[in-house]
Formats: C-alpha cells, sequence, structure tokens
C-alpha cells in the first residue's frame, strides 16, 4: 500500500484485472490484438512496491513475452 497523496490507490490486483477485462473487450470489439499477461504477472503483482512498476526481474519476463507475441 503507498502511503503518499493521493490517499487511496486504485492499483490492486482486483481493479487491475477489471481493466484487463474491460481493455480485451473492447479489442475485441474492434479486432484489436490483446496481448494478455496476466498469467504471468499476476503471481508476480506484489514484487513492485506500488503493485505497478515492477524495476525488477519481473518485467523482463513481461517483456520477453510480449516481444514472442508480436514476432512469432
Amino acid at each position: 500500500m503507498i502511503g503518499a497523496c493521493p490517499a487511496t490507490d486504485w492499483r490492486n490486483p482486483i481493479v487491475i484485472d477489471m481493466y484487463n477485462d474491460i481493455v480485451e473487450k473492447v479489442c475485441q470489439k474492434f479486432n484489436i490484438t490483446f496481448i494478455d499477461t496476466r498469467e504471468i504477472m499476476g503471481p508476480l503483482y506484489d514484487r513492485a512496491a506500488d503493485w505497478c512498476h515492477y524495476k525488477d526481474i519481473s518485467s523482463n519476463y513481461e517483456s520477453q513475452y510480449i516481444a514472442g507475441k508480436i514476432f512469432h
């Protein structure tokens, strides 16, 4: 949990999953490719101090997965 302003922080796994569900549906509606990284990042969400900005190897896994989807 972040103890700085703003007092509330919306970045938590439940809200992020809901946000991703909405983005995925919009992508389907407009026939845009959606690269789903929830299986990778879901178990790792707590490795980031703010549950969002990963500064360790976790972001490398996600980047490699995305690159693999794009270039495969």
